[in-house]
């Protein structure tokens, strides 16, 4: 279902008093799915690059582009 809640990457919407909320780290790349995934399918496929058309993906974000501040949905069924 759809919502208009927002959804953050690397930062958290939630401020501590310590931290800015901010994500210490990297990430490779974002991916969300709509069914369970086991612990042994996300060990086996956690560097693997997707097609998009995987079954049960919504979003997926290689976050691979290089430049800009604009990222493009790679999953087949929402990608523009």
């Amino acid at each position: 279902s759809y919502n208009e809640a927002s959804l953050h990457f690397g930062i958290s919407s939630y401020y501590d008093g310590y931290s800015n909320g901010q994500f210490t780290g990297t990430i490779e790349d974002i991916r969300i799915w709509n069914i369970a995934r086991s612990q042994s399918q996300i060990n086996t496929h956690k560097y693997s690059t997707l097609t998009g058309s995987e079954t049960g993906l919504i979003g997926y974000w290689p976050l691979n582009e290089g430049s800009g501040t604009v990222l493009h949905d790679k999953n087949s069924i929402y990608a523009n």
